[in-house]
């Protein structure tokens, strides 16, 4: 059985409102785990706090209308306690690569249109030659038809605002970089994210053998899908073991074959025990890959 823990139905602009706000969900995850009780209360006290004064906007409008949005981008899934205790963790990394790509996933889980974006525009450019991304671009995705006929209905003033928020939020997330021309780069993954999203995907329903099939991590990129270096993804108690693109011979035109990461053709399972992984998260780089077919 499915649950149900993501957003889905049309498009709505909700995400011109505000970009990542990596910071003050940084200040929301880390009093949140200064609190107690059960998860509606903890966040409950948490909203509070911030708005009385922990966040340091000057206008209680102002913080106010943010703690609503991180809300909103963390909590209206009503997610079970260990979730947010995990970005609570990613919080207190020093490095903000561990919140940044579970932000990356979770806020684009609960916005339809992010998800979308990331799936049907990023990741094909990614895959390209041309990595650029500007605000254009996203406009023409919105108005090709007849994906989402909801689009049309926002004034021209909302979709320019959603359009430049939307890559402001990628940015944040570390899935671009750049200031007015931005470009895709291939977020940073430390393991424990990784391992964090296979739990999430098994915990909604989704087979042991169908989670690495799934297009959550897609968000990611494929994670590296343009390095030929061997690269490794904790999956829950699992290793996914990444083969090199040459293994697979060349496409009909003789250049190499184009494999995604994340091809379950391209994996083979080893199991493993989480509790080798070293506090703070390996990152998913270049590292040498045990031979195929032998366990770790």
């Amino acid at each position: 059985m499915i649950t149900k823990w993501r957003a889905s139905g049309p498009f709505t602009a909700s995400s011109a409102l505000f970009s990542g706000l990596l910071d003050e969900t940084r200040l929301f995850l880390w009093t949140y785990a200064e609190q107690r009780g059960t998860v509606a209360k903890r966040v409950e006290t948490t909203k509070q706090l911030l708005i009385e004064g922990r966040l340091p906007q000057r206008s209680r409008a102002s913080r106010a209308s943010i703690v609503s949005r991180i809300s909103m981008r963390l909590t209206s899934w009503h997610p079970p306690t260990w979730v947010l205790d995990d970005l609570a963790t990613f919080a207190g990394r020093t490095s903000p690569a561990s919140l940044q790509a579970a932000l990356l996933v979770h806020v684009c889980r609960q916005d339809p249109p992010l998800y979308a974006l990331v799936q049907e525009l990023v990741l094909p450019r990614w895959h390209g030659d041309d990595h650029a991304m500007v605000t254009m671009d996203v406009q023409r995705f919105l108005m090709r038809p007849p994906a989402h006929p909801e689009v049309r209905t926002w004034t021209g003033t909302t979709r320019a605002r959603f359009c430049g928020m939307a890559l402001t939020i990628f940015r944040d997330y570390g899935l671009l970089e750049g200031t007015s021309r931005k470009t895709i780069v291939a977020p940073d993954v430390p393991t424990e994210v990784a391992a964090h999203v296979s739990r999430l995907l098994e915990a909604e329903g989704v087979s042991h053998r169908d989670v690495a099939a799934h297009p959550d991590w897609r968000l990611w990129l494929g994670m590296k899908p343009r390095h030929s270096a061997l690269t490794e993804l904790v999956v829950s108690q699992h290793i996914l073991t990444y083969i090199p693109r040459r293994n697979f011979g060349t496409c009909a035109s003789g250049g190499p074959r184009k494999t995604s990461l994340l091809d379950p053709a391209i994996f083979h399972l080893h199991q493993h025990s989480p509790a080798g992984l070293r506090p703070g998260g390996d990152r998913l780089r270049g590292r040498t890959s045990p031979p195929v077919g032998r366990a770790r």
